[in-house]
């Protein structure tokens, strides 16, 4: 018997030559060492007076980056009111100069006088210029734009009207040493004073802004004044059955808008009372407000309210009450107890600031025409509520700054749309009155051609109120674009202590040394590396004409032996420094 042999085992396959020896790590020659920085630029020498030198630039951009991370208005409210603390006197002296030179622009553009003497128009605008700036230094840019020609006023559109009521200062203003900063110049323009203190502390300027109105109420008008321009057409309008009306009051808060709106409430009771007398008529009356959470009836317990649209683009306020009255006595008790549901609250600008924003309408049922009243909510300022936390508050606050902001948009848009139908553009501008409950219910003040708005902006008159009277106002100037404003902006000489530091010796008497010794401490050091030349004593400085002070347009200072920087504009640094001598005078 044969045995068979198992097959072969097969070999194992041959292994993968050695890898070669990795080579010797080759050693780099060691790094140079790094070069030193490069010294830093000498200073730089192009900023003017009153401005940062530009090696504190990156620091300044720093400190603004962080301003932009908190709230910005209370940054340039607190501002303004450490200028109104520290340079009051400066600021009371430009309001003078204001009046001042406004009485020598008026006396310039009237006529001769009957007597036949030339007067002030034989001058010629230059020559009157270089007068009130040798008096007034500083005054020149405000007399050119008083002296300018005055173009007349568009004629207003018909629909759309605006009005601006400056309110008196109140007891607890003038116990804080405020002053008035707004002054009515004609039935239809006003002046905004702004006084603002650079940042740095180094300069102080005051910044005059005009604004146009289609009627301007000073604070000693009356309500029967306001009233008789401002509701009085509108009455008559809805009385006729002519057409619809609505009277908006817009302002800022604790600036008089619910005083005006009931100064017109006592004038529609009288005017309700008096047509009870000759025969009657029913007025159906609807009140309610507008606020975050909704609407709420203020006839009716604050109820809920829903605000529909119809097939009309309509807007009804669905389960609001309405109340019939037939005398001015019932319209007078409805509306007082309504105003007494309104929703209010305490702040720092105003103690009952209204939170929402009150909705009166008052059908006439003989003519069926409708006149609403509408006092808007106040827009608060961080600076007024910043102890308040509430966080309701706080969105109160931005709803009520949103809900002013999208009406102010469909006015715009408003007055585009009848630019472009006067010139006979077919293209649509869309009224975005669907952005908030508010526009929703004033669609008519938009859409309706027929219907007449009268806008009153109610402006609190106090110089630390300026920035919210300026947003009022800017405002106010978008939404009609027939009105128009104009600035000018004044350097002023600040108030340092510079008049007892040498207030025993003239100026004229002053030696050599007591100029240098004036000039490093004059306004905070504000000239203290201005060069004038050696020997230069007070008779001199007074004497000295800014060409021979500025070189070319350009004043050099030395600090220390070996530093030099540059002033341009060398005329300012000139005014500047003769309104510092004026300040010793």
């Amino acid at each position: 018997m044969s045995v068979e042999e198992p097959p072969p085992t097969p070999l194992p396959a041959p292994l993968p030559p050695a890898a070669p020896p990795l080579p010797a790590a080759t050693l780099l020659p060691p790094a140079p060492p790094p070069a030193p920085p490069p010294a830093p630029p000498p200073p730089h020498v192009d900023f003017e007076l009153g401005e940062d030198a530009p090696q504190n630039r990156e620091a300044r951009r720093r400190q603004e980056e962080a301003w932009e991370a908190t709230a910005a208005d209370a940054r340039h409210h607190y501002s303004l009111r450490e200028a109104l603390q520290l340079q009051r006197p400066s600021l009371l002296h430009a309001l003078a100069d204001f009046e001042r030179v406004r009485a020598v622009a008026a006396a310039w553009r009237a006529s001769a006088p009957a007597d036949g003497a030339p007067g002030l128009t034989a001058l010629s605008a230059e020559t009157l210029e270089l007068i009130v700036e040798a008096a007034m230094p500083g005054q020149a840019p405000l007399l050119r734009i008083l002296t300018q020609p005055r173009r007349p006023p568009p004629p207003p559109p018909a629909n759309f009207r605006v009005f601006a009521r400056v309110r008196p200062l109140s007891e607890r203003e003038r116990a804080g040493g405020e002053f008035e900063a707004i002054a009515p110049t004609s039935p239809h323009r006003l002046v905004v004073h702004d006084g603002r203190l650079a940042r740095s502390g180094r300069r102080l300027t005051m910044v005059h802004r005009w604004y146009s109105c289609d009627g301007v109420y000073s604070p000693l008008a009356s309500d029967a004044e306001v009233n008789a321009a401002v509701l009085l057409p509108l009455m008559r309008r809805v009385t006729s059955g002519q057409g619809d009306g609505t009277v908006v009051l817009y302002g800022q808060t604790g600036a008089g808008k619910t005083h005006t709106l009931m100064g017109m409430v006592g004038h529609v009771v009288a005017e309700l009372e008096l047509r009870g007398k000759e025969g009657g008529e029913g007025v159906e009356v609807l009140f309610f407000e507008v606020a975050t959470g909704g609407c709420h009836d203020l006839l009716n317990q604050r109820g809920r309210v829903v605000l529909r649209s119809d097939e009309n683009e309509q807007v009804h306020a669905r389960g609001a009450k309405t109340c019939v009255v037939h005398t001015g006595a019932e319209l007078h008790e409805v509306l007082s107890e309504a105003l007494a549901m309104r929703s209010t609250v305490e702040t720092e600008a105003n103690p009952i600031s209204s939170r929402s924003h009150a909705i009166c309408s008052l059908r006439f049922t003989r003519g069926g025409r409708t006149l609403r009243l509408v006092d808007l909510a106040g827009s608060e300022r961080n600076y007024e509520t910043h102890h308040m936390t509430s966080r309701t508050f706080q969105r109160e606050s931005a709803a009520i700054n949103e809900s002013l902001m999208a009406l102010k948009d469909c006015f715009r848009a408003a007055a585009r749309q009848r630019n472009e139908s006067c010139r006979g553009l077919k293209q649509p501008v869309r009224i975005p009155y669907r952005s908030s409950m508010l526009t929703r219910v004033l669609r008519d003040c938009f859409a309706d051609a027929s219907h007449r708005t009268a806008l009153v902006a109610a402006i609190a008159p106090g110089a630390e109120s300026v920035l919210h009277t300026f947003n009022t106002l800017d405002h106010v100037t978008l939404m009609a674009p027939h009105l128009n404003k104009l600035s000018c902006e004044v350097d002023l000489p600040m108030h340092l202590g510079a008049r007892r530091s040498y207030a025993g010796v003239p100026v004229r008497e002053w030696s050599a040394a007591q100029v240098i010794e004036w000039l490093a401490v004059a306004e905070g050091g504000r000239f203290s590396y201005v060069w004038v030349p050696p020997g230069t004593d007070g008779a001199a400085l007074l004497a000295m004409r800014l060409t021979e002070m500025v070189e070319q347009g350009t004043t050099v200072g030395r600090r220390g032996a070996d530093v030099a920087w540059a002033l341009r504009s060398g005329a300012r640094v000139g005014q500047a420094l003769f309104a510092a001598l004026r300040q010793v005078e």
